[in-house]
């Protein structure tokens, strides 16, 4: 706006003078003066008009000092010389070559255009050149990148004949064209070479990326360093989809996150990941809309070469980042705010001391991640999957985590502060010395965790599935609710944890010897249910039970629960719980 508001203001100051010298004549700074102003004008209007050019220096230059002259020379007639000039007009027309002269300056302007106009061409012309030039060097440099010049199906060939001939005998003794053994040079193989010609063209593309050799270059070239990237983990990330979620997956991903993470660290690797970080990522938040599904699996963000503070801003600085692939990567005290990571790929990545505060976290893998350290602040993560992931001393703070599956979680000395947490899947977890406060823990699966010395305060555990569960040292304090539970099997149980509760009907646990009369008496009057029976074995095959109790004194008209790993004696189980009416379905 302000590039077009100046040479209007300029061009009605120019016409408004231009009036007011006609109309008033000599009366406007005796005529001459009026006259300089008014080219001085002139010649500001037309800078402004010519700023926008492509060589604008020189021309720009020119005009202001031609109209500086002008203004220079009327204010020394006037005041200098007294208006020598003005007062001999006439004897200086008649002088020899005043014409002469006067043809020039009136025919300078058409010049000075014509000029103008050929420098700009020919400015032109050789910018057209310049990007000739940087195209095709941009063209070769991205064929060393990508590997053009490797000459692997002759490599491959070379394998298979030195593997087919391992038992024959092999002349090392190779010759250069000069008769000279290889062997004594202090080099390295025409191979090695290709590998750090790959790598310095990886470097050499920063520029192009920056935008030195113009913007034309910049998409092209982050695309290039993205697709080199992903290209790099490609294999080892396809063979990983392809063991996941199988049994032999544990056996294998270990050798393939190693390779990964290798090759994060060679040369390439490192290459790639501090063009592509380069100045703390200002050159990818020039295309933050060309980021989407960005691939840094192995990408180390304490790499020698990045700024430190690339921790706190690279997620903060580009916001959306949905279905980042950071695969294996090294995160530590990495920094989530706000921004967009759903779907992102945080599979087996060191998210050691790093912090996630509020943004969308739908549909996230953290799955076999070690968050330890790490702190989830008043975040909303939905449908993701944390399976076999490590957290020693991991804070979530006022978070919304339903509908995510933690089964064999190690979350040990974890604390869960304020969070949304009903039907969440703890089942097979470590979550010994775990702290839950102020929580919902409706429907949430315990069952088979370590829960020693957990600490359960002013939550909710309601419908809560804790069979074969530890509790040892566990503590139960501040909870109202604690209706239709699961306990059964539950080891190292301690009644006098659950006699504080308030509403405890319809909870139920196996009996046992130790119990004390007067606790279960005290918890029987309040609604719960003591099972009789006895463990299954180890080595008894597994049976499911579906039980469905019921009772009009405290209200429930009928409960189903499924249980593992217990037979129960019906009869002895409805003798000692005469309130309560028991359907047993057994189920192989």
């Amino acid at each position: 706006m302000n590039k077009i508001f100046m040479p209007l203001f300029l061009l009605s100051l120019f016409f408004i003078y231009l009036y007011l010298v006609i109309e008033t004549g000599s009366s406007l700074s005796d005529g001459l003066g009026g006259w300089a102003i008014l080219i001085f004008i002139f010649c500001i209007l037309v800078a402004f008009v010519i700023s926008d050019s492509h060589n604008r220096i020189r021309p720009i230059a020119i005009l202001l000092m031609t109209g500086l002259t002008i203004l220079a020379t009327y204010i020394i007639n006037k005041y200098l010389l007294s208006g020598a000039i003005t007062n001999n007009i006439e004897t200086i027309i008649g002088l020899n070559g005043f014409w002469t002269f006067f043809a020039v300056i009136v025919s300078a302007p058409t010049l000075f255009v014509i000029w103008h106009f050929r420098d700009v061409n020919n400015a032109q012309e050789i910018e057209n050149q310049r990007k000739d030039i940087n195209l095709k060097e941009f063209q070769k440099i991205a064929e060393w990148v990508s590997g053009f010049h490797f000459d692997e199906d002759k490599n491959e060939e070379d394998n298979k004949d030195k593997e087919g001939s391992k038992n024959e005998t092999i002349d090392e003794n190779i010759y250069d064209d000069f008769g000279k053994k290889i062997s004594t040079f202090a080099t390295y193989s025409k191979r090695d070479g290709a590998i750090a010609l790959q790598v310095s063209s990886v470097y050499s593309l920063q520029p192009f990326l920056h935008g030195d050799y113009g913007e034309y270059f910049i998409i092209p070239s982050l695309n290039l360093l993205k697709q080199s990237l992903q290209m790099l983990y490609y294999h080892h990330v396809e063979k990983l989809d392809f063991y996941y979620g199988k049994e032999c997956y544990n056996e294998k991903y270990k050798d393939i996150i190693f390779s990964i993470r290798q090759r994060a660290c060679g040369a390439m690797g490192i290459a790639l990941a501090q063009v592509l970080l380069a100045e703390n990522n200002k050159y990818l938040l020039r295309r933050p809309d060309n980021l989407s599904l960005l691939y840094l699996s192995g990408i180390d963000f304490n790499l020698f070469g990045l700024r430190e503070n690339i921790k706190e801003d690279f997620f903060y600085k580009l916001k959306n980042v949905a279905g980042i692939r950071l695969l294996a990567a090294i995160l530590n005290e990495v920094i989530f705010i706000e921004c967009n990571i759903t779907k992102a790929d945080f599979r087996h990545a060191d998210l050691y001391k790093s912090y996630f505060y509020k943004g969308y976290y739908n549909s996230i893998y953290f799955n076999f991640a070690n968050l330890d350290f790490t702190v989830f602040k008043s975040v909303n993560i939905k449908r993701s999957g944390f399976n076999k992931s490590n957290g020693h001393w991991t804070q979530f703070i006022n978070c919304d985590l339903r509908e995510n599956n933690m089964q064999e979680t190690k979350f040990v000395q974890a604390s869960f502060i304020k969070c949304k947490l009903s039907g969440l899947n703890f089942s097979n977890s470590e979550l010994s010395g775990t702290y839950f406060e102020n929580s919902n823990m409706e429907f949430v699966n315990l069952s088979k965790s370590n829960l020693c010395y957990t600490k359960f305060k002013a939550v909710n555990l309601n419908y809560a599935n804790l069979q074969d569960a530890d509790i040892l040292g566990a503590s139960f304090t501040e909870i109202e609710k604690m209706l239709k539970t699961n306990l059964v099997n539950v080891e190292h149980a301690y009644l006098k944890e659950f006699l504080n509760i308030k509403y405890i009907s319809g909870s139920i646990i196996d009996f046992k010897d130790e119990f004390y009369k007067e606790d279960v008496d005290n918890l029987k009057s309040k609604g719960m249910v003591f099972l009789i029976g006895k463990r299954v074995e180890i080595l008894t095959p597994h049976k499911s039970l579906e039980l469905s109790i019921s009772s009009q004194k405290f209200g429930i008209i009928s409960h189903t629960y499924e249980i593992f790993s217990f037979e129960i004696d019906l009869q002895k189980t409805e003798e000692f719980n005469p309130d309560w009416t028991f359907i047993l379905i057994s189920k192989n």
